[in-house]
C-alpha cells in the first residue's frame, strides 16, 4: 500500500464522513481474506489497491490489458473492465479515489452461500463484467442452481467459520484450472439467489438462528499447511 493511499486516506477522513474508514478497513481486509482463500487451496487473482496511475499502467501491461476495477466504499461499486482509453487523462481520477483492479480471470461466476454447514451454489451467466447489474445495462442475467465438489463446498465451510461467519456470500469463478475466490461477503444478499433458484437459504438461516446458542463465535478452524 503506498504513502499516496495512506495519505489520500487520512485527508478525507478529516472531513465529514465515514467511506474512506471503511475504504482503509477494506484495502486492507481483502489483502488478508485473499491469504486466507490461498491457505483454503483457492486460486486467487493478481490484485493491486492503488491511488498511484504509473502502479496502474504498469498493472495493465503485465496482466496483458485484461483487468477489471471498482471503487472501493461503503457503497456498492460496479465492476468495470479496464478498458486502454482509460490509461490516459482518466486514470489521474485515482489519486484521489482509491481503487482495487485485478486481472480478469476467464470462467463462470458461482456464488456460494455457506449456512452453519450447509452449501448452497449458484452460477451466473451473463455477457457483463458485473452480472449483478446486466438487467439494468439491457444485458440478461441466468441465475441456476449449481453443484460444487464435495472438497469445495468443505472448503467454503472452513474458510467462513474461520472468518467467523456462521453465514457467508463467497465469490468463485470456476475455470479450466480449478475454483478462483473473489471475495467473502460477511453479510450476503442472498434473496436474489432464492427466488430464481428456490434454494432454502432463508429456511436454512432460520434454522440456524433457532438452533441452540453458541457459547461464544464458532471457533476458527486451522487452515490447511
Amino acid at each position: 500500500m503506498s504513502l499516496a493511499f495512506l495519505l489520500t486516506s487520512l485527508i478525507v477522513v478529516a472531513s465529514p464522513g465515514t467511506g474512506v474508514l471503511y475504504t482503509l478497513a477494506a484495502a486492507l481486509t481483502r489483502g488478508s481474506r485473499a491469504s486466507v482463500a490461498a491457505a483454503f487451496g483457492f486460486g486467487t487473482p493478481r490484485t493491486l489497491v492503488s491511488t498511484e496511475p504509473d502502479a496502474i499502467r504498469e498493472f495493465y501491461a503485465a496482466c496483458s490489458g485484461r483487468v477489471i476495477y471498482k471503487s472501493l466504499s461503503s457503497v456498492r461499486s460496479i465492476v468495470h473492465r479496464l478498458e486502454p482509453r482509460d490509461l490516459g487523462e482518466w486514470l489521474e481520477r485515482v489519486r484521489s479515489c482509491p481503487a482495487q483492479f485485478q486481472e480478469q480471470i476467464t470462467g463462470v461466476d458461482v456464488r456460494v452461500h455457506t449456512v452453519g454447514g450447509e452449501v448452497f451454489a449458484v452460477e451466473a451467466l451473463s455477457d457483463t463484467d458485473d452480472y449483478r447489474y446486466a438487467r439494468r445495462e439491457g444485458s440478461s442475467l441466468c441465475l441456476r442452481e449449481t453443484a460444487v465438489p464435495r472438497e469445495i463446498g468443505d472448503a467454503c465451510v472452513a474458510m467462513s467459520r474461520h472468518l467467523g461467519l456462521e453465514v457467508a456470500g463467497i465469490d468463485l469463478r470456476r475455470t479450466d484450472d480449478g475454483y478462483c475466490f473473489f471475495e467473502v461477503n460477511p453479510s450476503p444478499g442472498f434473496l436474489l439467489y432464492e427466488r430464481a433458484t428456490g434454494q432454502p437459504i432463508s429456511k436454512a438461516v432460520a434454522n440456524l438462528l433457532r438452533a441452540p446458542m453458541h457459547a461464544g463465535p464458532p471457533a476458527p478452524r486451522e487452515a490447511p499447511a
